[in-house]
């Protein structure tokens, strides 16, 4: 097991057949391809998740404003999600893709 800390060393050698296979997040690994390697590189390799695992926002109870930030959140994340604007996001972000089911909020599966 070669373990990295750093994303660009991590995408270069598996690129250069160093390593089998990397973990990395989503639109993070997407991005890092992009970034570390040329374009004809970058459609060489698979995003099928085998594994996935959710993730969460958590606020601080004890913050003196942690329950009207959890709030203000939670509306924000309403209204984007009926205006278009959360789609319009993701779309950014899988440009001329279909946009990965799993990243969208669980009440627009």
């Amino acid at each position: 097991m070669d373990v990295s800390d750093n994303l660009e060393f991590l995408i270069k050698k598996l690129d250069l057949a160093r390593v089998d296979s990397a973990v990395v997040a989503d639109l993070t690994g997407l991005d890092a391809l992009k970034t570390f390697l040329p374009p004809n590189r970058v459609s060489q390799y698979s995003f099928e998740s085998v594994y996935s695992s959710p993730i969460d926002l958590i606020f601080s109870s004890t913050h003196k404003d942690g329950t009207q930030l959890q709030a203000l959140f939670q509306e924000g994340m309403a209204k984007i999600k009926t205006d278009g604007t959360y789609l319009s996001i993701l779309r950014k972000y899988y440009p001329g893709s279909v946009i990965n089911r799993k990243v969208l909020h669980k009440d627009m599966r």
